[in-house]
Formats: C-alpha cells, structure tokens, sequence
C-alpha cells in the first residue's frame, strides 16, 4: 500500500474523457499511486487549484478546450508549486520548443507508457525535493531566528568575528565596550578591542587563524573600551557560521575579583588549619618583608623568639 506522499495528486487536461481515463491507466500500470482530477475548462482549473491543488499537471498540448498557455498563466496566478507535463503524439520540433517555453517542465509521448512513467516520476521526484528544500529553509530561518533571540538576550558579551571584522555583536557585548549601536563597530577590527599591550600577540593569533589555525579555548588579555579605559578578560574562542559564512564566536568574559573568596583563600595559604596559628609560609613572607624594610633604615622593629618548655619532649 502506497503512503500518503507517495500519492501524486494528477490533474490532467485533456479533450477526451476516454483519453484521460487511458493515460490514468498507464501510470498505474506501471505502479504510479495516483488521485486524479480533470479539469475541462479554465475556471475548473481555477477552483481545483484553489480547492485541491495537485502536485502535477499532466496536459495533453492539442487540447482545444483548455490550450497550455491559459493553462500555465492560470497556475502562475494561483502561486502554487506545480510541474506542468506535456504529452502528445506527432509533434513537431515547433510545438515542443513552443510548450517548453509556455512553462512545461517534461514532455511525454503518448503512446509510449514507459516513457510517460518515466517523466512522471522524474518530475514528482523533483517537486518533492523542492518541497523538502523549502522546508529545511523555513527550519533553519527559525532556528536561526531563536539562536538571534537567546544572542540577544544573553548577559554575556557575544561577537561572530569574520576575517577580523565583527559581523554581529549582542546588547551584552556593546554595552561592555561603550558602544550604542552594533553600527558603531560594524567596520572595526577585533583587534580594536584589545588593548596596547596585548595588541601585537593578538595580531600574530589573527594571522595563524587566518591560515586555517583553530584558535585557543581561552586567552586572557587586557580589553579595551571605546572610551580608552582598560579591563582584564577572559576570551573565549568557538567556531561558527553567520549567514552561511565560517566565523568565530567570540565572548569577553571580564575577569571580576571576589574579595570575600580572595580572603578566605590567602588565609587558608597563612593559616595552619588545626591551630589557626600563622604556618612556616607566612613567618618567611613576613621575614623576608621585615629584613627588606630594616636595610631600607627601618629601625622600629623586633624579632622575639619564644619557645615553650618542654615542648619538644
């Protein structure tokens, strides 16, 4: 049993309703699924476009009721993906450049059921793969609609970078570097990012990613705002396409510093963990300070050792 897509929906047009009748035959001998339709006249045509459009047109080009050329402009108008085939015996070289250039994807001779099979299945192949196009292209057009959204919406300070030069940049990312409008660094470099100090080893990353290189994971750096100010980042590298083109994502993370969890980190460095007493690393740090500071001239200071009785038996 057929599937449902595999059923082509065939309005044919043809004078005779014995001759339409035969062609439907021939494609179903030769194990074609078929729903088919006639339409008689224009306005028949008109409202099976409009009430059941099918995937295919099959029309005889010497009909005299509905000619090829009315019949085409009347699908163009209704916008629908439909191939238009044509049959006939005894055409002339005349006739078949003339259907070709009315809008007809195939040409079939009549009395030839292979070769009809043949053209008929060719041309519904193509529509489905048309459709199946197009419905890839509506899926990536929203996919890439929601990646533009949750970009957008990110906090993090994103930018798709292409030989250099920023494609796209989020809100997060202009509002970091002092920028209104995405306008503002359509035509700068990446490199303008970046302060003077880390500019040339930059450059040289540039030029190895240039020639195909895949880039680091991270790369701490000085950043640099549009106002010259400076700040220490984290950048983070991934590869990326933007508008069919290969890119690299780009994000700044700006390297912030706990104060409570850099306190309790040096204290757990000075500290002996069982007595809360200052370790050996702190006495030596505090010693080498002191013994700098007395060779500066400090003279108000002192060294007591104490030592506890019997402490060591």
């Amino acid at each position: 049993m057929s599937k449902p897509d595999n059923v082509i929906k065939l309005l044919l047009i043809e004078d005779s309703v014995d001759e339409a009748e035969q062609i439907i035959s021939m494609l179903r001998n030769g194990g074609i699924a078929l729903r088919p339709s006639r339409a008689a006249n224009e306005a028949e045509l008109e409202d099976l476009l409009e009430r059941q459009p099918p995937d295919m047109i099959l029309a005889n080009l010497g009909s005299r009721d509905l000619p090829l050329r009315q019949a085409v402009e009347a699908v163009n108008r209704s916008r629908k993906d439909v191939s238009t085939i044509v049959y006939g015996s005894n055409l002339t070289d005349n006739q078949i450049v003339e259907a070709f250039q009315h809008g007809a994807r195939g040409l079939a001779l009549q009395n030839r059921a292979d070769h009809l099979q043949v053209i008929v299945r060719r041309e519904f192949e193509a529509l489905t793969m048309r459709r199946s196009v197009r419905r890839l292209e509506n899926a990536l057009r929203e996919s890439e609609r929601r990646c533009s959204d949750l970009l957008d919406s990110s906090r993090d300070p994103i930018a798709y970078v292409h030989e250099g030069m920023h494609v796209r940049a989020n809100r997060a990312y202009l509002e970091t570097f002092g920028y209104e409008d995405f306008e503002d660094i359509e035509s700068m470099s990446i490199l303008d990012m970046v302060a003077a100090d880390d500019a040339d080893d930059f450059k040289a990353l540039l030029k190895r990613l240039s020639k195909g290189e895949r880039p680091p994971q991270k790369l701490n750096l000085k950043a640099q705002r549009g106002d010259g100010s400076t700040f220490d980042a984290v950048m983070e590298f991934a590869e990326a396409m933007y508008e069919g083109e290969p890119c690299q994502q780009i994000v700044f993370r700006q390297q912030v510093v706990d104060t409570v969890a850099s306190g309790e980190l040096e204290e757990l460095r000075t500290k002996d963990l069982i007595t809360d007493l200052f370790n050996r690393k702190y006495l030596t740090t505090e010693l080498d300070r002191v013994v700098a500071a007395a060779n500066a001239g400090t003279s108000d200071q002192a060294l007591i050792l104490l030592e506890l009785d019997n402490y060591k038996t």
